[in-house]
């Protein structure tokens, strides 16, 4: 995975509600001026075609699908803004929850988004608190060709070097964001981690 083809991703996914947007706006300007009525009709349809492929593009994140239809509610809004970032576009999830107290106990998933020329993995992991506060945590994981020290040097260039894990896995702050770097043959696995008390 690089980094330019992550960023390009955001970018298309913009691109695409953007493009929905201009599209709907002229068309709403064509029934508006037309006096055919056959022409009014068709061009109604074609506008609620677009409508309807819009909301199918904003459809809820298979964690959240999960996490509402499965009884949390306190802790709803963090598992909402977990998974809004880690589950866009084309994606599969596998939850887990306490079935007889899921709104007192923690709601985990673990989030795969499939791209053309890798995957990034991840998990996030909500829970309410005895303080009834929200303790949210995620975790990504994806792979770059390059080694660890070439993918410091460019994907991660000017992130703060904390140390070594242990033995192989070096740990730096990237913007404020807990990043470790593992080996993995001739490339690296990429794990970013953030924690929130109250989320």
């Amino acid at each position: 995975m690089q980094k330019s083809q992550l960023d390009s991703y955001h970018s298309l996914n913009n691109n695409v509600y953007f493009n929905l947007y201009i599209n709907k706006i002229a068309i709403i300007k064509l029934i508006l001026t037309s006096q055919n009525k056959e022409s009014q009709l068709k061009r109604i349809l074609l506008l609620l075609s677009l409508v309807l492929s819009n909301n199918a593009l904003a459809e809820e994140s298979i964690p959240l699908k999960h996490a509402t239809t499965h009884g949390i509610k306190k802790c709803l809004p963090a598992v909402k803004s977990i998974a809004e970032f880690l589950a866009k576009g084309n994606h599969g999830a596998n939850s887990l929850w306490n079935k007889n107290t899921p709104d007192e106990s923690a709601f985990t998933s673990v989030i795969e988004q499939s791209f053309k020329d890798s995957p990034i993995l991840s998990t996030m992991t909500v829970t309410r608190t005895k303080s009834d506060d929200c303790y949210s945590e995620y975790e990504k994981i994806f792979y770059f060709e390059e080694n660890c020290m070439a993918t410091a040097q460019t994907t991660f260039k000017g992130a703060e070097y904390e140390g070594m894990v242990n033995k192989y896995i070096t740990f730096l702050n990237h913007e404020g964001i807990d990043t470790y770097l593992m080996p993995a043959g001739p490339g690296c696995v990429v794990i970013r981690r953030e924690a929130y008390m109250n989320l």
